[in-house]
């Protein structure tokens, strides 16, 4: 069995990946697994931990080809998750299976403008955010381990880095939203069948407002570990590129 977790980053994507994945599990007759709600606020709720953790623990037992996960809203973080996922795996190759964990990530102005527009769209305009008062700091990289972009981390200059390193070492994907066409390629290699691949975007935010460049600058600041992970993306795709381009 071949098991496909996908970790969705807000406004990074996601919805793109989710949909997709879904339309590849419905044609290969598979398993669907999404692991998300969009109801309260604050820490994910026990419950949402121990359903998670509890199905991990069940995915070793499935008897199928392919299974196919997607981690969002108000569920716990990689940082929380990760040693349950790993365990999975493990489980998972003793007996010749094989789990891939994979994630996208977006340029960060773009996914400043995106998150700010988005949320004036979907929101009274009494609630409207504009460029100079939001100002988290490296969003993608907080729920990619928290699964929020608003909490603060501590030690903000050296142990986020470091956990979120640890993170995406054990990933076999990290995929940057404009070259989705590496994740197509990768699926394809991975899944060994032939698949469609829907490529209209989902969510799509009008761009109502831009930020001005010292708004852009304030935020690459906020947001170093977020270019980090950004660059570390296209990293991955390049040396994935050479090394296929090697052994033709």
């Amino acid at each position: 069995m071949k098991v496909f977790y996908y970790y969705h980053i807000e406004k990074s994507g996601g919805s793109f990946v989710q949909r997709n994945l879904r339309q590849i599990a419905n044609e290969a007759s598979s398993s669907y697994h999404s692991f998300m709600s969009l109801q309260g606020d604050g820490q994910p709720p026990f419950q949402n931990h121990r359903l998670l953790t509890s199905f991990l623990k069940l995915v070793p037992n499935v008897n199928q080809q392919y299974l196919f996960i997607h981690h969002h809203h108000r569920y716990p973080g990689l940082k929380e998750m990760l040693p349950h996922i790993q365990e999975c795996s493990r489980r998972l190759n003793q007996q010749g299976d094989k789990l891939y964990l994979f994630t996208s990530v977006r340029e960060p102005i773009s996914h400043m403008k995106s998150s700010v527009n988005y949320w004036n769209q979907s929101h009274h305009p009494s609630e409207a955010r504009t460029f100079s008062t939001y100002s988290p700091s490296d969003p993608q990289s907080k729920y990619l381990l928290y699964n929020s972009g608003a909490w603060k981390m501590t030690n903000a200059d050296s142990a986020p880095q470091s956990e979120i390193k640890k993170v995406l070492d054990f990933m076999d994907g990290v995929y940057a939203t404009d070259n989705f066409q590496s994740l197509e390629k990768d699926l394809r290699k991975w899944i060994g069948r032939d698949f469609k691949w829907d490529t209209s975007r989902d969510n799509v935010s009008k761009k109502l407002i831009s930020p001005t460049e010292e708004q852009k600058k304030q935020y690459l600041e906020n947001c170093k570990i977020d270019s980090w992970m950004y660059k570390h993306a296209g990293l991955l795709a390049a040396k994935k590129d050479k090394e296929k381009n090697e052994s033709i």
